[in-house]
């Protein structure tokens, strides 16, 4: 029988969802609204790891990483439980304005991040080869690049939103760097879009948001691959 978390004193509702006695949905929704549950939330670190507005943050799969990017054109790759040296990385972008959105890619050890930016650009950063740093660009969006996903359980491919009203579909297998090219293009909206992700349980399911208050949602199995070229 599944239990309601309402009446339940604290440890009670996190051991009936560990036992699965509670609907996810209901113990997100109680928790995420319970007083007696945020109240015990304590800030435990404060990171300095930028100059200039921090714009874009995200965990490793692991949960041990942190990677953010920053007005300053850089990308950083912290490890907020260890107080003595917590960044890992600073790695120069290659951007050449603002990084709005970097992302981990997926199985790769937290070894490959995608990036993208004012600049319209969207680069692929190897963690383990600073010689090839700022190599792999893509420059096809006309206008700032806003947002990069990744799909998860893909270590190849990456998507691309921005001001031309383009989402793009990359995959690195084929190439890694490309400029002007309509190759990659699988949405193509009369508006900016300005955000994207990719639900983590059903990894085809893409969701766009757009400049005219519009989120527009895509199967993208009934979508062009990458480099199909239409």
């Amino acid at each position: 029988m599944k239990s309601s978390p309402v009446l339940q004193p604290l440890y009670q509702q996190l051991k009936s969802r560990e036992l699965g006695l509670t609907p996810a949905a209901a113990w997100t929704s109680y928790m995420t609204d319970s007083y007696h549950f945020t109240a015990r939330l304590a800030k435990f670190a404060t990171l300095r790891l930028h100059n200039g507005c921090v714009n874009t943050i995200s965990w490793s799969e692991d949960g041990r990483l942190l990677l953010s990017a920053s007005d300053d054109q850089y990308l950083i790759i912290s490890d907020p439980f260890d107080e003595a040296n917590p960044i890992k990385h600073r790695i120069s972008s290659g951007h050449e304005g603002n990084v709005f959105s970097a992302r981990f890619l997926p199985e790769t050890n937290a070894s490959s991040i995608v990036s993208c930016g004012a600049d319209g650009s969207v680069i692929l950063t190897d963690v383990n080869r600073p010689d090839t740093y700022g190599t792999q660009v893509f420059r096809c969006h006309n206008g700032s690049s806003y947002e990069v996903a990744v799909i998860p359980g893909d270590s190849n491919t990456f998507l691309s939103c921005g001001d031309d009203g383009c989402v793009r579909w990359y995959d690195r297998r084929e190439k890694t760097t490309c400029t002007l090219c309509r190759d990659d293009i699988i949405v193509e909206c009369k508006c900016s879009t300005c955000s994207i992700d990719v639900d983590t349980t059903r990894p085809w399911s893409l969701a766009v948001g757009c400049s005219d208050s519009l989120v527009r949602l895509y199967d993208m199995r009934r979508l062009n691959k990458p480099s199909s070229g239409s």
